[in-house]
């Protein structure tokens, strides 16, 4: 394994050990799936949850570096089967026990694997999801592996983060600084022209832009409240200029239509 994955995988096993599992329903308290997420962040992965739920009965889907599992859960309580994969051993097992707790082990399945080069055989999955996932990868391998496991009339579903917002850009240096993340995620976070590479694997993209002030709220919210409200309702208007749009928090990418090379 290369020296880049083997530190991933020992981060985030450390990050592991900090939950304590004796204690899984006080941590999990039946929070999965977008209102895990700080309620001035939410947005984003409100609007993927949407998208999946609305066509993922019966059908496989990928959860593409699942971490423990957060965003698996609703998908699997409406009737699809879920595999997440992670090179975390030690977050696949915070994955199957919150799948235990949230009484969907029949419709999960969560393996350790390496996100660029999975077990899987070509176009194995319909939907693939990745949360957060792209900084920890290369992006090529990455996007070559997606293309490669996805059925032909599937798709792909991108919730991330955008490097080129100043004050996250510190934020992110300051939590590497204190351990909380790797030097590999910090220093590639998605760029717009990572957006256009997406181009060389899918033929459909479609992109859109969230958080642009809202994760200023964030350190004050523990509930949507109206200033969530007002900031949210800011960020729709701002981000629909052009020239904001990369300083934005978090971008949503649909990837259809792969461009096979096998």
């Amino acid at each position: 394994m290369e020296n880049r994955k083997k530190l991933q995988r020992e981060h985030y096993n450390k990050s592991t050990e900090r939950v304590k599992l004796n204690f899984l329903p006080f941590i999990y308290q039946r929070k999965s799936g977008y209102s895990w997420v700080n309620p001035a962040l939410r947005s984003p992965y409100e609007f993927c949850e949407k998208i999946l739920l609305s066509n993922c009965g019966g059908k496989r889907l990928l959860d593409y570096g699942c971490g423990d599992g957060v965003f698996s859960i609703p998908p699997a309580k409406n009737n699809c089967y879920v595999v997440g994969v992670d090179i975390s051993d030690g977050q696949i097992n915070l994955a199957k026990k919150r799948a235990s707790y949230e009484r969907c082990e029949k419709s999960t399945s969560f393996l350790v694997d390496d996100c660029e080069a999975l077990k899987f055989s070509n176009e194995y999955f319909d939907i693939i999801f990745s949360a957060g996932t792209l900084s920890c990868l290369d992006l090529d391998n990455a996007l070559s592996e997606m293309r490669r496991v996805l059925k032909n009339d599937g798709y792909v579903l991108i919730v991330d983060t955008l490097s080129h917002n100043p004050f996250l850009k510190l934020n992110r240096r300051i939590k590497m600084g204190r351990g909380l993340k790797t030097r590999w995620s910090v220093e590639h976070v998605l760029r717009m022209e990572d957006l256009k590479l997406m181009g060389e694997y899918f033929n459909k993209i479609e992109i859109r832009f969230f958080d642009l002030i809202t994760p200023f709220a964030a350190p004050f919210c523990k509930k949507e409240n109206g200033l969530v409200k007002l900031f949210k309702k800011i960020d729709k208007i701002m981000l629909k200029l052009r020239f904001l749009q990369k300083y934005a928090f978090k971008v949503v990418v649909l990837l259809a239509q792969p461009k096979h090379s096998f």
